[in-house]
């Protein structure tokens, strides 16, 4: 009589084997990023840096912590959608993962912060190698780019919580401010100050659920191709967020003296500007200074979505904003445009009234 075959974890969805097989590839890419600071491999229960040694080494004598987290919110489904289609969805799943980790370092950069560690969490249902893979090498590049080391992270199989197919991770960063570069922008912004804004090169990671919508109501599917752009919907509308914080440790080295930084995330222009504003302080924004990407356009006139609508949704061209006294505007909008190579215009200015922001469409 055969023996009878106990259940196994496989049985209920998670697979081991393949777990390890990731972990693996993950090693790899994480010890691209490592230096003398850290002190510890990938695999024990926690990371360790020296951080007295990288204070010898960074000079700072008041040292802020400055962290944060943050994902790609839906737009891992469009990159399964490219996967279904049979397209370069390992593309993809690298670019999101470099702008998942971007995105974090510019948000601490609006401190004046330097990202020194950063960490990964991954959940899935088919924990595919390569997509792990291909997401980490994202966030590997983005760190290697501001000396950032990526020193662990967390990896789940989850059957029945997240659908199959799908992939849902984040970033956790940490990074460094000292002091005297610490950036505060309620204390710092002033009524008379100009507001710089720097170009975007599309959605990044937010309004994504109302651009798939978009695409639903347009038939478009993720490999199809846009007239405008000569690529995919996918590779025309995912790319990789600009460094941004490669500006603001120029500016910072530089002494040239931002009163605020804003990332435009979530919210546009919008939410994103008003969360800096000191009160009495007021954001006048002149959308004809900058031209509308042609991505934002179509998604504008295919969604049949209202202007107000839009740019409290997307970025519409300007990913992040830096705000500054008037005689210094011109003067940072020429070093964005020619040490950076990304496009800069002075948008509007910090005026007298309700602390919030207000956009003229004309």
């Amino acid at each position: 009589m055969p023996e009878k075959k106990g259940m196994t974890y496989a049985d209920a969805g998670v697979n081991i084997g393949a777990a390890m097989t990731a972990l693996d590839l993950i090693k790899r890419q994480c010890s691209k990023t490592h230096d003398g600071f850290v002190a510890s491999g990938i695999g024990l229960f926690g990371s360790a840096l020296d951080l007295s040694l990288l204070l010898q080494h960074s000079n700072m004598s008041h040292p802020y912590l400055i962290q944060s987290i943050d994902g790609p919110g839906t737009v891992p489904l469009l990159a399964k959608q490219v996967m279904e289609q049979r397209g370069d969805y390992l593309k993809c799943y690298k670019d999101i993962g470099y702008s998942v980790a971007m995105h974090c370092f510019c948000d601490i950069a609006t401190c004046g912060a330097r990202p020194i560690t950063l960490l990964d969490n991954i959940g899935s249902t088919d924990m595919e190698a390569l997509i792990y893979e291909a997401i980490i090498s994202g966030m590997a590049e983005a760190c290697l780019e501001l000396e950032c080391r990526l020193v662990g992270g967390e990896s789940a199989q989850l059957p029945g919580v997240i659908m199959p197919g799908a992939y849902d991770f984040c970033a956790c960063v940490t990074g460094l401010v000292d002091f005297s570069q610490h950036i505060n922008p309620l204390k710092k912004i002033y009524q008379g100050d100009f507001i710089v804004g720097i170009g975007s090169n599309g959605l990044l990671l937010n309004g994504w659920s109302l651009a798939r919508k978009i695409m639903d109501k347009t038939n478009i599917k993720a490999t199809d191709y846009i007239d405008f752009s000569g690529k995919s919907f996918a590779n025309t509308f995912i790319t990789r967020e600009p460094s941004y914080p490669k500006i603001v440790n120029h500016f910072l080295n530089t002494g040239l003296n931002v009163h605020g930084y804003s990332h435009i995330t979530g919210g546009g222009l919008y939410d994103n500007i008003e969360r800096i504003l000191p009160e009495n302080c007021r954001a006048m924004i002149d959308t004809r200074t900058w031209p509308m990407p042609q991505a934002f356009d179509w998604l504008v006139k295919n969604g049949e979505v209202e202007l107000k609508e839009a740019y409290h949704t997307w970025n519409m061209g300007i990913g992040y904003v830096a705000i500054l006294e008037p005689d210094l505007a011109e003067k940072a909008v020429d070093i964005i445009r020619e040490c950076f190579g990304l496009d800069a215009w002075v948008i509007g200015e910090i005026v007298e009234g309700q602390r919030g922001v207000e956009i003229d469409f004309h």
